[in-house]
């Protein structure tokens, strides 16, 4: 057969061409191929970039378990809400043989699945059928399993089975139910999350319903509760009534508690009250004895938009933790959809007399990162861990429908003591939270699941040592080894117009864990129009894509050389693939590719040509959490910022001060300045207001005084601030 010259792919020193039949790390090779040789090739990182530690560097690869086989649903942080709760569908039981059990309603069906301790693989148990077809909750008891499901009374009669309440054994046999008729309700379980207990033999339920209609013909929401005896199935108690025991108007969240005594209500209301409102009730949801408003809501008494969820609540010891999620709460003349959130806990002794409260998060109002509805998992040493979602989400619409686009997510496990103090560390994982709640294992296992319409993706961590599961930084695809078909290509017709691709990628591997297309990287080809040069694209995806970064700087480039099958009759050959900068050591945009110059064929030498030496390779890029930063500063002398317009002021209850302005684009920051006279002089006091708000709210002022104000914004420079002009002089008089 005869051969012909072929200069191999060039590569710069942060990768190499590695192969049993070639040298490791050698920038530059030229190799005399057969052409009808396809032999693999394994392209490896510059040793310069570290190698690559999948335990430290990929966390999430050992304690996420992605099974096969199970049904596909979509329950991924559907634990979190913005205005009022939904069913919780997913749940996960522990067998005693180490198995999991994953029971989840999915279209008006209880889905049971078996999965060993592996999490590998779904085995269907049964499919329990809904009688009635609204679902309302499950629950697992000591000797028995409980469902609650429900109907819509749209006549408002009394002879209408409105929820049922069933009693299955272990194996899902029905052994009894309960009926609840009229109760009062117009639709059960309307805008809520239905929850259930147990204590002494008998079940405990909180859940809401639409009322019958008032006089004003509304069908008002509010909580429901029953206490059900669970030997015989008989009704016990029955709160349905306005004005109940526990009645919470618009509850759009309900929590249930026991400490072997007496039942605890938890409730998110937006009208009476209108606060996180915790009640202490008997065993027989009689009499009230204490209540308590964890956290009170601003805003209009029944405006559903109150800026909060509620996560839970758990007895711990000789403690009620509860937990939540607030913006900053502002009065009544703001628009709480529009806030991020942060995230607090509640630790309240039994007796209800003493409350500590803390903030674990400080997320910007404006910025970009939320917190969201909390889990609480208790802790065998009277602590309690605090799971939620940190994410980067940006409003969207779509016809008219509003959604949020999460840009960025954490999940975040934090242990709160009970004097309000945290444990250690809050600890950043790289994972999401659905309404599936964690449960801790016999083995002191935290475990969950996720589904993102596929089968479920398991979690498990280690409550004793959480720290080797911490997120440092999104994956490098520098760092990754490529396995090619060839290193080069043969391009059989050079005179269409069509994109041609390339030698096949056969793996992408991070350190010796196989990465999956479509998942962690997509391959696509460039530069391969032409003979010459073409570029095999690796794209770092998922993990391996910062998306607080730009694109480009997830791109990892192989270059291959483009070829004609046979050697063509009076042509003129090229003597090689020329040499061009790669893109992972070009600053900006990458070289344009040189096409290849043409030379008289050779006649005997099989020689490559001489080749320019690659660049040392740079420095690989750093990656911290959270990314909130400015926009580079620009080469040039810094500009003063323009002067603040639109300055708005409005007197608020309370004797405060609301100023509003028009944000200003890269500046670091504002100054606010307010006194007592036009001069600046009486009374004066300075404030820096966050670069990523446009509000600032200002209290501890006198009645009827009359306050002057100004602002101005600045940038930061190395040799100090640069201010901006002051805006125009702003007055207020305080009247409330």
């Amino acid at each position: 057969m005869k051969k012909i010259k072929i200069l191999s792919i060039l590569l710069a020193s942060s990768l190499t061409l590695g192969s049993g039949l070639l040298p490791s790390y050698s920038p530059l090779m030229a190799a005399e191929k057969d052409q009808t040789q396809t032999a693999p090739i394994t392209v490896t990182p510059d040793p310069a970039l570290g190698a690559a530690d999948t335990q430290k560097d990929l966390p999430q690869r050992f304690f996420q378990t992605q099974s096969e086989g199970g049904t596909v649903s979509q329950n991924i942080s559907k634990n979190n809400y913005k205005t009022w709760g939904n069913a919780v569908n997913s749940f996960i039981e522990e067998n005693e043989d180490g198995s999991f059990l994953r029971i989840e309603q999915i279209d008006s069906e209880l889905i049971v699945e078996k999965y060993d301790s592996d999490f590998k693989k779904a085995e269907l148990v049964t499919k329990v059928s809904l009688p009635l077809p609204i679902y309302g909750g499950y629950f697992t008891g000591e000797n028995a399993r409980f469902l609650v499901c429900g109907e819509s009374n749209p006549e408002e009669s009394n002879e209408k089975e409105v929820v049922r309440i069933i009693k299955y054994d272990n194996n899902w046999n029905e052994l009894d139910h309960v009926s609840v008729y009229g109760a009062n309700t117009y639709k059960p379980f309307r805008s809520g999350i239905l929850q259930m207990t147990e204590m002494n033999g008998i079940l405990y339920i909180t859940g809401c319903h639409t009322m019958y209609a008032t006089d004003d013909g509304v069908h008002h929401q509010a909580s429901m509760n029953f206490a059900v005896n669970e030997e015989n199935m008989e009704l016990i108690t029955q709160n349905t009534e306005i004005g109940c025991h526990g009645f919470v108007s618009h509850s759009f969240r309900q929590c249930i508690a026991q400490d072997g005594t007496d039942i605890y209500l938890f409730d998110h209301g937006d009208a009476n009250p209108r606060s996180a409102y915790l009640q202490k009730i008997d065993a027989k949801l009689k009499k009230v004895s204490k209540d308590l408003h964890v956290f009170k809501f601003d805003g209009k008494i029944g405006a559903n938009e109150t800026g909060v969820s509620i996560g839970g609540i758990e007895i711990v010891g000789d403690n009620i933790f509860t937990a939540g999620n607030s913006v900053e709460q502002f009065g009544e003349v703001y628009d709480p959809s529009t806030y991020k959130r942060n995230l607090w806990v509640s630790v309240i002794d039994k007796k209800m007399e003493n409350q500590i409260f803390v903030w674990l998060t400080d997320h910007e109002n404006l910025g970009e990162w939320s917190a969201r509805t909390p889990y609480l998992i208790p802790a065998p040493d009277g602590s309690c861990y605090v799971m939620w979602e940190d994410v980067v989400e940006i409003p969207k619409s779509i016809n008219g429908i509003y959604y949020y686009d999460v840009k960025q997510f954490f999940t975040k496990i934090a242990k709160v003591k009970p004097d309000g103090t945290i444990d250690g560390e809050i600890h950043t994982i790289y994972g999401r939270l659905s309404d599936c709640k964690p449960i801790v294992t016999s083995d002191q296992k935290l475990v969950w699941y996720t589904t993102e319409k596929a089968s479920p993706l398991f979690y498990s961590l280690d409550l004793n040592q959480l720290s080797p599961y911490e997120f440092t930084g999104y994956g490098n695809i520098e760092k990754c080894s490529v396995t090619i078909s060839a290193v080069s290509y043969n391009f059989y017709d050079p005179s269409d117009n069509k994109t041609h691709t390339g030698p096949e990628v056969l793996s992408v591997n991070y350190g010796d864990l196989k990465l999956t297309e479509g998942v962690d990287y997509n391959v696509s080809y460039s530069d391969n129009v032409d003979m010459g040069t073409g570029y095999i694209q690796i794209t770092g995806k998922g993990f391996f894509k910062d998306p607080a970064t730009d694109a480009a700087d997830k791109i990892l480039r192989i270059p291959y050389q483009i070829k004609y099958p046979t050697e063509p009759e009076d042509t003129e050959e090229p003597t090689g693939t020329p040499y061009q900068e790669p893109s992972w050591l070009v600053t900006g945009t990458p070289a344009t590719t040189r096409k290849p110059s043409a030379t008289k064929k050779p006649e005997t030498s099989l020689s490559p040509a001489a080749t320019q030496k690659p660049a040392a390779p740079t420095a690989p890029k750093k990656t911290s959490y959270p990314k909130r930063t400015a926009k580079p500063a620009s080469s040039s002398a810094p500009v003063a910022p323009e002067k603040l317009t639109n300055i708005s002021l409005v007197n608020l209850k309370g004797k405060k001060m609301m100023i509003t302005w028009t944000k200003q684009d890269n500046i670091s920051g504002y100054q606010l300045q307010y006194a007592m006279n036009k001069k600046f002089t009486l009374k004066k006091k300075t404030l820096s207001c966050s670069k990523y708000r446009s509000m600032k709210l200002v209290s501890g002022l006198k009645k009827n005084k009359t306050y002057y104000v100004r602002m101005r914004a600045y940038v930061q420079t190395d040799s100090g601030n640069l201010y901006g002009k002051w805006s125009k002089k702003m007055k207020c008089k305080i009247r409330k």
